[in-house]
C-alpha cells in the first residue's frame, strides 16, 4: 500500500549511488517500497534542506573547449595549442601561455586594465586564432602580430560559468516559475529550478554548501504530482549546458503531504493575525498624532 497522507518524508540523496549509465550532472533516483500519493484533497510540499558538493569544477577544461587556440605563421602554417585544464588566474594562465608560446610569443599582464599584451618575439608574423579561448585571450577573433611588434587585447575574463542549477524536471511546480535560460531564442518556458547558487562565490575546492537552517521558503515549493516515484536531477549551468565535469555532491530534500484545508485555514489565520497587527499599528500612530495635536492646543 502507498504512502499518502499528512506525513512529511525525509529524503537523503547521495549522487554517487546512482546507476552506471547515470552522471553527476544527469541521474535518477526511484523510490525503493512505496510510492508517495496525494489525494485530491491534499497538497504536497517540496523543500530542499541542504546541498553540499565541492567547487572542483574548472575554468577551463576539455568540456567547454575553451582550452585550445592556434597560431598561423606567414606561410598558412597553423599550430594547435592545448592550455592544460585546471583552475587558472590571470597569472597562472599567463604562465602556462608563456610555456606553451616559449621562443614565440611574450605574454604579460597589465594590472590596471585587466588586458594581456602578446609581444612577437620574432622576425615573421603571426596570427592568432583564439578559437574558444576568446574570453581568456581577450582576443575575438584572428588577430595579426607582425614581427617584433606586440598588440594589447581586450578585457580578460577568466569565468566559464558562473551558475550552478540544480533541476528536478520530475516536479511540477505549482507557483508557475518561468526561465528562458533553456532557450537561445529567449522564450519563457516552464521552469523546474530546485536550487540555484553562484560559483564564483567559492574559492576553488572549497565547499558549497547550504542549510536550511532559518526555515526558509525560498527553495520550498508547492507541487502539483499527485504520486512520486523517482526524482530526477540534472545539474546546469547558466547557459543550461551540463555541469560535465561536476564532483558527486549530497542533497536533502523534504517531501510534506498535507491536508489542504487544514493549510487553507493556517494561511487564513496568519493573514487574519496580519491585519489585526496592522490594525494595531494604525491605531497607535492615530492615537499619538492626536495626543500631539491636543498638545498643540
Amino acid at each position: 500500500m502507498a504512502n499518502t497522507g499528512n506525513k512529511i518524508y525525509n529524503l537523503y540523496i547521495n549522487s554517487a549511488n546512482r546507476l552506471n549509465i547515470d552522471k553527476p550532472y544527469d541521474f535518477t533516483i526511484y523510490f525503493d517500497n512505496d510510492d508517495i500519493l496525494v489525494n485530491p484533497n491534499e497538497g504536497m510540499n517540496v523543500n530542499l534542506v541542504s546541498f553540499s558538493m565541492l567547487n572542483s569544477i574548472y575554468n577551463v577544461n576539455q568540456y567547454t573547449g575553451n582550452n585550445k587556440f592556434k597560431l598561423k605563421n606567414n606561410v598558412n602554417v597553423e599550430t594547435t595549442y592545448t592550455i592544460p585544464y585546471g583552475n587558472y588566474s590571470v597569472y597562472t594562465l599567463m604562465d602556462a601561455l608563456n610555456l606553451l608560446l616559449n621562443g614565440i610569443i611574450q605574454v604579460s599582464y597589465n594590472i590596471p586594465t585587466n588586458t594581456y599584451t602578446y609581444t612577437n618575439l620574432t622576425g615573421i608574423y603571426y596570427d592568432i586564432i583564439p578559437l574558444n579561448c576568446f574570453k581568456l585571450l581577450g582576443i575575438t577573433s584572428t588577430t595579426r602580430i607582425n614581427a617584433n611588434q606586440s598588440i594589447t587585447s581586450s578585457y580578460i575574463n577568466m569565468v566559464d560559468f558562473q551558475q550552478i542549477i540544480l533541476r528536478c524536471p520530475t516536479l511540477t511546480f505549482e507557483n508557475c516559475s518561468m526561465d528562458n535560460i533553456q532557450d537561445k531564442n529567449n522564450n519563457i518556458a516552464i521552469s523546474d529550478f530546485l536550487y540555484w547558487v553562484n560559483k564564483q562565490d567559492i574559492e576553488p575546492f572549497k565547499m558549497i554548501n547550504y542549510r536550511n537552517e532559518d526555515c526558509s521558503t525560498l527553495y520550498s515549493y508547492n507541487v502539483l504530482n499527485t504520486r512520486l516515484s523517482q526524482l530526477s536531477f540534472k545539474l546546469v549551468n547558466e547557459l543550461n549546458q551540463p555541469i560535465y565535469d561536476a564532483p558527486d555532491f549530497l542533497l536533502q530534500i523534504q517531501i510534506s503531504v498535507f491536508d489542504k484545508d487544514n493549510n487553507f485555514f493556517k494561511e487564513a489565520s496568519l493573514q487574519m493575525l496580519k491585519l489585526v497587527n496592522d490594525i494595531y499599528f494604525i491605531l497607535l500612530s492615530l492615537f499619538s498624532v492626536l495626543g500631539i495635536f491636543k498638545r498643540l492646543k
